[in-house]
C-alpha cells in the first residue's frame, strides 16, 4: 500500500465513521506523525461551540491544524473521549471544501476504505479504538500548510448526578485565533458559570449566549456550567428553519425498597495462582464489612465457619 501520495484533486473522497455509538471533554485532541523527524503539527485556530439544551450538551470543534514543515506530511488525528460521550458529527476539508462522514458499520466501512485507496484516493476515516477513543488518518498535509478537521461530540451532563457541564481545554501552543460560543438553553434560572482558562467571561446575552474571541491565546484549563436543579417538569421549544422542535425534561422519583437480608450466601472465591498479587487485606476488609453491615454479626460468624474451597480439576 502505496502511503504517500497525493489524491487527485478532482477525485471524490469518501468519510467514514466506525464504530458503536451507542458506547461511545476532550482531553487532548492532537495529530501524530509517522515521521520521527518532522517537526510537531501545531493547531493554528480553534473554535468552539457549546450548545446546552437541558441536559444534554453538544460541543463541536473547528480545528485548523498546520504543518511548519517543507514537506508533506500523513498524520493522525486523535481525538480521546470520556465515558458517556458520543461522537455525532466528523467532517474533513477536502479539496477546499468541507466534506461531511456519514456512519457506517465497522466491516463495511472497512470494504469501502479499501476500495477508495485502490482508487488512489485517501479517505477520511473517523474510527473507534481501545476505550472510547477515535483515530482518523489525515493525508496530504501540505508542506507550509493547513488541514481543516470539524468534530462534534453529545453527552448528558446529568449521567454523573452533579448537572454540570465541563469543557476541558488543553491546547499547549498559543491558537493564533481563538473563540468560543456557549449557549444554554433552559427554562428555568441562568447557569452558573466559572473557568480556570485565564480570561473574563462576558455577561450573558439574553440570558443564554456568551462569546469569547481571542488571538495568540493558550486555551488551557476548564470551563464550568452548573445547570439548574431540575425541581418541575420543564419543556423548551425552538424554530430551525421552517421546523419547530421541542424538548422536555421531567423529575423522576424512584421509589427505594429495603432489600430482604438473605437467608444463604455463596461466595465464589479465586484462590488460583494469578491472584497471588491481589490486595487480599483489602478484600477481607470489604467482605467484613458487607457480612456485618447487610447479614449481621451472626451470620458473618457462622458464614466463616462454613468455608468451602473449590478446585478446578484438570483436563490433562
Amino acid at each position: 500500500m502505496n502511503s504517500l501520495h497525493r489524491p487527485p484533486s478532482s477525485a471524490v473522497a469518501a468519510l467514514l465513521l466506525l464504530g458503536a455509538f451507542a458506547t461511545s471533554s476532550l482531553r487532548a485532541q492532537r495529530m501524530e506523525l509517522s515521521d520521527a523527524s518532522a517537526s510537531a503539527i501545531i493547531v493554528e485556530s480553534a473554535e468552539i461551540k457549546s450548545e446546552v439544551t437541558g441536559r444534554i450538551a453538544v460541543t463541536t470543534f473547528d480545528l485548523v491544524f498546520r504543518n511548519p514543515n517543507g514537506r508533506v506530511l500523513e498524520g493522525t488525528f486523535v481525538l480521546p473521549l470520556l465515558d458517556g460521550q458520543s461522537v455525532t458529527r466528523f467532517a474533513l476539508d477536502l479539496d477546499g471544501k468541507l466534506r461531511e462522514a456519514v456512519p457506517v458499520e465497522k466491516t463495511k466501512g472497512r470494504i469501502v476504505f479499501e476500495e477508495i485507496e485502490r482508487r488512489r484516493v485517501d479517505p477520511g476515516l473517523l474510527e473507534q479504538t481501545a476505550g472510547n477513543n477515535y483515530r482518523a488518518r489525515i493525508f496530504p498535509i501540505p508542506a507550509g500548510g493547513t488541514r481543516r478537521i470539524v468534530v462534534a461530540y453529545q453527552e448528558d451532563v446529568a449521567r454523573s448526578g452533579d448537572a454540570a457541564y465541563r469543557l476541558n481545554l488543553d491546547f499547549p501552543q498559543p491558537l493564533k485565533n481563538f473563540r468560543l460560543a456557549l449557549t444554554a438553553f433552559a427554562s428555568g434560572p441562568t447557569a452558573k458559570i466559572r473557568t480556570t482558562l485565564g480570561l473574563d467571561l462576558p455577561a450573558w446575552r439574553e440570558g443564554k449566549t456568551l462569546e469569547i474571541t481571542r488571538r495568540n491565546f493558550t486555551a488551557r484549563g476548564v470551563l464550568e456550567l452548573a445547570l439548574p436543579p431540575l425541581d418541575r417538569p420543564r419543556v423548551l421549544t425552538g424554530r430551525r428553519g421552517n421546523d419547530e422542535y421541542f424538548y422536555a425534561e421531567a423529575p423522576v422519583a424512584l421509589p427505594t425498597r429495603a432489600r430482604a437480608t438473605p437467608r444463604t450466601v455463596g461466595l465464589l472465591w479465586d484462590s488460583s495462582g494469578s491472584g497471588a498479587e491481589r490486595d487480599h487485606a483489602r478484600e477481607f476488609a470489604l467482605l467484613d464489612a458487607w457480612f456485618a453491615t447487610a447479614i449481621g454479626a451472626r451470620c458473618a460468624a457462622n458464614s466463616k465457619k462454613r468455608p468451602t474451597m473449590a478446585r478446578p480439576r484438570s483436563t490433562a
